[in-house]
Order: C-alpha cells, then sequence, then structure tokens
C-alpha cells in the first residue's frame, strides 16, 4: 500500500470514526452495555476518548459536551429514547467476562461500566441462595476481590518505583509522561510532539 502522508491518514481514520458513528447511531437497538458486554467499549467510551482528543490539543470539553457531540443531542435525552432495561443475565454476562479476563479490565473500563450501570435500570430475576446460579455468583465476586486486591498492590509498586525514582534524582511527572508517549503508536507520538512545537511556537515559547 502507498504510504499516506498525516493529514490523509488523519482524514481517513476521521471518516472512519464518523461511519462508525453513523452505525451506531442508526443501530440504537444495539444498548451499550450489550457493547461492553460483546466488545469492552460503547458510545459513552467513544465520546470520552472524543473529548480526551479535544484536551490533548487544548479544547476544554465536559463529560457532558462530549456526550453531546457523539450523541448528537444531550445523553439525557437519547438515553430516554433508546435505552432499555438490563436483566441481571446481561450484567452478569459482563461480570464473567471481567472475571474470566475475556474483558480487559482497566479503570476506564471499570468507571465506564459503573457509569453504565448507574444509568440502566435493572430488571431483577429471581436468584434464590444455595442454587448454582447463587454459587457461581459468588465464586466471581471472590474472583474480582482478589483481583481489586491485586490491582492495589500493583498501584503501590508503582508508587513505590516513582517514589525511588525521586530519591535517585529523576522526576516522577517527566517520568509519567515519557510512559504516556511510550503507550503510543510512534506516527501518533510524531504527531503530537509537531502540534506541540507548532502551539509553543505560536506562543513565543520556541
Amino acid at each position: 500500500m502507498t504510504d499516506l502522508d498525516t493529514a490523509t491518514r488523519t482524514e481517513l481514520e476521521a471518516a472512519a470514526f464518523r461511519a462508525l458513528r453513523a452505525h451506531l447511531m442508526e443501530r440504537s437497538d444495539v444498548q451499550n452495555i450489550d457493547m461492553m458486554n460483546l466488545a469492552g467499549f460503547c458510545r459513552n467510551c467513544l465520546s470520552r476518548w472524543y473529548g480526551e482528543a479535544a484536551g490533548e490539543r487544548g479544547i476544554e470539553m465536559t463529560k457532558d459536551e462530549a456526550r453531546e457531540a457523539f450523541y448528537g443531542e444531550p445523553y439525557e435525552d437519547w438515553r430516554a429514547k433508546h435505552q432499555t432495561e438490563a436483566t441481571t443475565r446481561t450484567a452478569g454476562c459482563l461480570c464473567q467476562g471481567r472475571c474470566s479476563g475475556e474483558v480487559t479490565m482497566s479503570d476506564e473500563f471499570d468507571n465506564e461500566l459503573d457509569q453504565i450501570m448507574a444509568d440502566t435500570t435493572a430488571k431483577a430475576e429471581p436468584m434464590p441462595s444455595g442454587t448454582p446460579a447463587a454459587a457461581a455468583l459468588i465464586q466471581f465476586i471472590e474472583r474480582v476481590e482478589r483481583l481489586e486486591e491485586e490491582k492495589a498492590g500493583l498501584m503501590e509498586d508503582i508508587r513505590s518505583v516513582y517514589g525511588e525514582a525521586k530519591g535517585a534524582g529523576f522526576d516522577p511527572k517527566i517520568m509519567r509522561a515519557i510512559v504516556r508517549l511510550r503507550k503510543m503508536e510512534p506516527a501518533d507520538r510524531q504527531e503530537q510532539e509537531a502540534l506541540i512545537e507548532t502551539y509553543k511556537a505560536a506562543v513565543g515559547m520556541g
């Protein structure tokens, strides 16, 4: 394939995003919680990434503003029109995916899931104690609790490493920035660095 310049690649990616957004708006029958269950992301995730991209470019945008830009109307209005009740079975499938590792656990994922569950009116189904379903639920909850403990331990380890680095004379803030940059694709990192230099020159920081 012919190498694409940055501007053309960005235009193609933007076109793909617009097509995805249009498709998701047309298929309003597909619920956000179902998308999280199957793919680990939903419309709210896309609106959040939209807002984060705006913030990286110096554009102030609240979560509600980002959602309205994505949904084409206030989120509460869209939710009132299209969001349906979720059964505990649906939520249970998502929980099982998180516990089994089929759905990647991350702070962003947890936050988005918590928001969706808060926005969704759950339709409870009977689950007597002592049944296989109840026993499975207990196992899932215990596995989540163990993972939460492991995650807390890892976060403490990371803080300790930054503390050791600070004691050795390194700046933890700069290290965190480097870690974020190393996670990016080279082309995206180069584009961001170029934009930063452009903005610095524009405000007399060149």
